[in-house]
């Protein structure tokens, strides 16, 4: 197996991780994470900040295609609304 296939797995593994963690109806995970990811290096704060972007673009693309349903509406419609008509170019972020 090659090192981006590990890398790509283990992307899917943290999003599981952060699935099980959310599924508990609770603020507290959510808190916790924004408090831990604020002590992180500054470098992985603007990498996460890129990883959310892309999630954001995601939903954003899922939205604009119709493909969502009631469960992640209202999460596809505000992507589309706080990426609006901003471009790729707008949204980079330099790895420092």
């Amino acid at each position: 197996m090659t090192r981006k296939n590990d890398q790509f797995e283990a992307g899917q593994e943290m999003a599981r991780k952060v699935a099980d963690v959310l599924n508990s109806f609770s603020d507290e995970p959510t808190r916790g994470f924004v408090e831990q990811m604020g002590r992180e290096h500054r470098t992985l704060q603007q990498t996460f900040t890129g990883l959310c972007i892309a999630w954001l673009k995601d939903c954003k693309a899922k939205f604009e295609e119709g493909r969502y349903d009631g469960r992640n509406e209202a999460s596809c419609d505000l992507a589309a609304k706080l990426l609006g008509n901003l471009e790729d170019r707008d949204l980079y972020l330099p790895c420092i």
